[in-house]
């Protein structure tokens, strides 16, 4: 009982304030080919499939495994959700893999007019999307005569059971070496499997031809950690290109709270294309003498020796916070047992083994006694009910770290506990107690390593 409760005083001293066919995925791939158009781009050719008679369906297996459009989503035994495109109620374009099931799959949708692109130049395509993956591969396909097509794949970097990670997507390609200045110009989409033909399903909608700005380089984000220790600090930066002509040099500089301004750095002798970002340091490190919060604003200027002609992105600004040091916090362990429930008998020593040896600098561990499932435990109280609602505990052992994570307390280790005492704080709480029968009294002390705001 003795140590229960100088951890928790511990607790409260210390802490922050802080074929196997397909199965569903755990986790989101990273979306590399979704990209935001700039405001400027307005679609010069754009279909949204309401009229079916614009496409062209066929493929090149010879079987019926085909595209269709219309407003029925995906229908096989493992389908994804309808998309949820702009004007999804008017009709999309479906290949339900799943549903047809041949074994041997190679759908084409093309569209059947030609677009005159003659007059256009710098030419991104973009379309909503909803997607996921087994063993198939898709591509969009492009071409200015209706014989000879280039092939862009598009998430070749999924795997096995990947899904889009928002319904719709919203793809984009730049095809400006194949339909710029072009008057017949093809878009096809293709969903090939030959091997299994038995996949999940791909959705496309409002497909749209656009004309980007030549020069137009934004500031997309600031890569600088967002709490560091006082001190001098590189300061990072990220750049996209969001025109059409390849980005070669631009100038940049920072700003300080809006009155301390670094020197310009010139980057020159790059090549950045189209969809592409960077990631730069500085030159020029900045002493962040004060724990406090900085904003730092980012403004580039002279792209390709030339203007941007999108200059509302050429500046971002964000905010870091300094702190004077960090400090461990303690990982707050929580077992919720009974001295009638046998299971417990069997977690708690292992438990006690791994967080009392050697521990007491960087876990904390409360115990929560509850009234069931027996007749009733002597320790109970109404703290525990409280605790028990909040975490809506409904069996024991039930075993949480850190107010989140919830583990296994009979084969909890020191490596686990390590993991989870491995984040910091910049806020220390410390103090005493004192045991007067059956009451508690506490003098605490709250110390910050940054400034506080607010109340």
């Amino acid at each position: 009982m003795k140590r229960t409760l100088l951890f928790l005083f511990s607790l409260l001293f210390t802490g922050s304030f802080v074929f196997a066919q397909k199965t569903y995925p755990t986790t989101s791939p990273t979306h590399k080919q979704q990209h935001t158009l700039t405001k400027r781009s307005t679609p010069f050719w754009s279909d949204d499939f309401s009229d079916a008679g614009t496409w062209e369906i066929t493929n090149g297996t010879g079987n019926n495994d085909n595209w269709v459009i219309g407003t029925n989503g995906p229908s096989g035994s493992y389908k994804i959700d309808k998309i949820q495109s702009t004007t999804a109620s008017n009709g999309f374009a479906l290949y339900d893999s799943d549903k047809m099931c041949s074994h041997n799959q190679d759908g084409y949708l093309t569209n059947k007019t030609p677009i005159d692109c003659s007059s256009h130049s710098n030419i991104v395509l973009s379309f909503e999307s909803f997607y996921r993956k087994y063993k198939d591969n898709i591509f969009v396909e492009v071409s200015n005569d209706g014989t000879n097509w280039t092939s862009f794949e598009i998430h070749g970097d999924y795997g096995a059971n990947d899904m889009d990670p928002t319904n719709p997507t919203y793809e984009s390609l730049f095809i400006g070496s194949i339909a710029d200045g072009q008057s017949t110009v093809y878009i096809r989409f293709r969903f090939k499997s030959l091997s299994e033909g038995c996949d999940y399903s791909w959705q496309v909608d409002d497909v749209k031809l656009t004309e980007l700005p030549k020069i137009e380089l934004g500031v997309t984000c600031v890569d600088t950690p967002s709490v560091v220790v006082a001190g001098t600090h590189s300061v990072s930066y990220s750049v996209t290109n969001n025109g059409g002509d390849t980005i070669h040099n631009f100038n940049v500089q920072y700003i300080i709270d809006d009155t301390d301004t670094s020197i310009i750095d010139s980057i020159k002798n790059q090549a950045i294309a189209y969809g592409k970002s960077l990631i730069f340091d500085h030159s020029a490190l900045y002493n962040f003498s004060d724990a406090k919060d900085y904003k730092i604003k980012f403004i580039i200027t002279n792209v390709n020796s030339d203007s941007d002609e999108v200059a509302e992105n050429n500046i971002d600004s964000t905010y870091i916070q300094v702190v004077s040091e960090f400090v461990q916090m303690k990982a707050l362990h929580e077992v919720f047992t009974a001295s009638t429930c046998p299971p417990c008998a069997t977690a708690n020593p292992v438990l006690d083994g791994v967080v009392y040896q050697h521990n007491e600098d960087k876990a904390t561990l409360v115990k929560y006694q509850v009234n069931w499932p027996g007749s009733g435990d002597p320790y109970y109280n109404s703290e525990t009910a409280t605790r028990v609602s909040y975490y809506s505990v409904t069996g024991v052992p039930t075993f949480k770290v850190n107010g989140i994570i919830t583990e296994d307390g009979a084969s909890y280790t020191q490596e686990k506990l390590n993991s989870h005492a491995s984040t910091s704080t910049n806020s220390i709480i410390s103090g005493t107690a004192k045991v007067t029968g059956t009451s508690i009294s506490l003098n605490v002390n709250f110390t910050s390593k940054t400034q506080i705001k607010g109340t």
